[in-house]
């Protein structure tokens, strides 16, 4: 098999197709399947298999830093093994086809057939009335009950770094049916109490979520790049659910998981 490689120094230079893959170039034949059993990063190491590793390791975590792992989770998972799923960006989009690999909720290629273009009002207003099943939220830092702090790290008024801030997130933690965190495991972003708490999580009882007129049911699983976390029906406290493949326990408790805590955190 042959094909034609066409680029601004060399015009139609022939070439075969292995070629043209080792230079970047390849059809997957509307394949949008990705591997399941492998991690966010994973599929974007394998994508650039053609690249050394360690180039290959650095541009998946620089792509996964410049566009979030919220949305480059939502994106995998609508062209893998969720494609009926309805995305909702903060933006105003409603239900796009991803096309390559955005930049951000803002970038114009979410736009693409996609089944409304509206604005943040819409969008908020779709999380208050508990349309929305599963939101996927960034922290810079969770406790032990999921509160999320995205906006200062340090004392408020003097804070060390100032972050960003909310944005649509503390609608989304207190309005969604369940909320999935999406953060690096790492010591830092795992504190015993947040600086700030920008979106709230679960509380000691039950029913002070209610009372505090939050309507979503608050966070059910914190991910890492380690391990998967949840928090217990009783204590409502965080704790170790699962690790990756290839990563021990022993390996998540010395990066930091805290909360691991019998006394409080004893499964039925």
């Amino acid at each position: 098999m042959r094909a034609t490689y066409s680029s601004r120094e060399k015009e139609s230079v022939a070439r075969k197709a292995d070629e043209i893959s080792r230079l970047g170039v390849a059809t997957t034949f509307q394949e949008t399947r990705v591997f399941r059993n492998m991690t966010v990063l994973e599929n974007l190491l394998v994508a650039s298999r053609n690249q050394s590793r360690l180039e290959s390791n650095g541009k998946a975590r620089r792509l996964l830093k410049d566009v979030g792992l919220p949305l480059a989770a939502a994106c995998l998972a609508k062209v893998s093994h969720a494609p009926k799923a309805r995305i909702v960006f903060e933006s105003g989009i409603v239900d796009s086809i991803p096309v390559g690999t955005p930049l951000g909720i803002a970038d114009p290629r979410l736009s693409y057939e996609c089944a409304q273009s509206c604005g943040l009002f819409y969008v908020l207003s779709i999380l208050q009335r508990g349309y929305v099943d599963v939101s996927l939220l960034g922290a810079a830092e969770v406790d032990e009950y999921g509160n999320i702090n995205s906006t200062v790290i340090g004392e408020y008024r003097q804070p060390s770094i100032r972050l960003p801030g909310s944005g649509g997130a503390n609608d989304a933690a207190s309005h969604s049916k369940r909320v999935v965190i999406l953060i690096p495991h790492e010591k830092r972003r795992l504190p015993e109490k947040v600086s700030f708490v920008t979106s709230p999580g679960l509380y000691a009882r039950a029913s002070d979520r209610e009372e505090s007129g939050l309507k979503g049911g608050g966070p059910s699983r914190i991910v890492t790049d380690l391990a998967v976390l949840r928090f217990h029906p009783e204590s409502r406290v965080m704790q170790l659910e699962s690790v990756h493949r290839g990563v021990s326990k022993s390996q998540v408790s010395e990066i930091g998981l805290r909360t691991v805590d019998s006394r409080r955190n004893t499964d039925h």
